[in-house]
């Protein structure tokens, strides 16, 4: 449990920190006004990307790990 709860972090720690490098190297390129164009609707999508994800992933790792043999139909239906 310790070695995935580090791999999760690891993860999410890598992709923050790429995420940010990115919009900062985009920033410095563009240029206010270009990157302000860029980044609202990036921000709207990420918002409403969190609200439609809220809580999907939870529930369907929850889901597979009770029936782990129904893993395709379980993500079928989830998705569906």
């Amino acid at each position: 449990m310790l070695k995935n709860s580090l791999y999760a972090f690891t993860s999410s720690i890598v992709r923050f920190t790429s995420n940010g490098i990115l919009l900062l190297l985009l920033a410095r390129e563009w240029g206010p006004t270009t990157f302000g164009e860029f980044i609202l609707p990036y921000i709207i999508a990420n918002v409403l990307g969190l609200v439609v994800d809220y809580g999907f992933n939870l529930h369907l790792v929850k889901d597979i790990s009770k029936v782990q043999h129904k893993i395709l139909s379980l993500t079928f239906l989830a998705l569906y």
